[in-house]
């Protein structure tokens, strides 16, 4: 069997895909996957026109930038599903042109929570985080149950994963 990289980007470029067909306005994208541990830890991340198509005398084209980490991968389909929409909401504020963050990106607002919500997350807690705002969202039952089967196939076809810290989970015997 193929255990390789790009077996899992080919996964994740079918999550996006599937997000995509939910959500029409989102556009496509690049997904790049590394560890998240290198710098300030994170799930992954949204970088806006980071990626350009190159043609001979052609205008360039931009791509906005999808990370996934590859801790992502290690905790599972809901992990990543979960990951992806977050940064899907940030996509479609690029799209809407709104402002979702401020603190070059850590603190996620009252916009940002709106779109999440769109997107199938909630926040669960009474109040914006103190550090992040409103970053941290779950997938909603709802969302679980619309996207159940790719949760399923998620959970088979991602098979290479990172070796956790034991912080985030891992163990000394994996």
């Amino acid at each position: 069997e193929n255990h390789s990289g790009s077996m899992v980007a080919a996964t994740l470029e079918k999550v996006w895909t599937r997000i995509r067909a939910d959500h029409p306005e989102l556009p496509e994208i690049v997904i790049i996957t590394g560890s998240g541990l290198v710098g300030a830890s994170k799930w992954g991340h949204f970088r806006p026109e980071g990626w350009k198509i190159k043609a001979e005398g052609a205008e360039v084209t931009r791509k906005h930038e999808l990370f996934l980490a590859g801790e992502a991968l290690a905790k599972g389909a809901v992990q990543v599903l979960q990951t992806m929409l977050h940064e899907a909401a940030h996509t479609l504020a690029r799209v809407r042109d709104l402002q979702d963050t401020s603190r070059q990106g850590r603190w996620h607002n009252a916009t940002f929570r709106k779109l999440a919500e769109e997107m199938g997350l909630e926040h669960k807690g009474s109040k914006a985080d103190p550090a992040h705002g409103f970053s941290f969202v779950t997938l909603t039952e709802a969302t679980r149950e619309r996207y159940a089967d790719l949760l399923e196939e998620l959970d088979r076809e991602i098979r290479l994963v990172c070796h956790l810290p034991s912080w985030l989970g891992g163990s000394t015997d994996e």
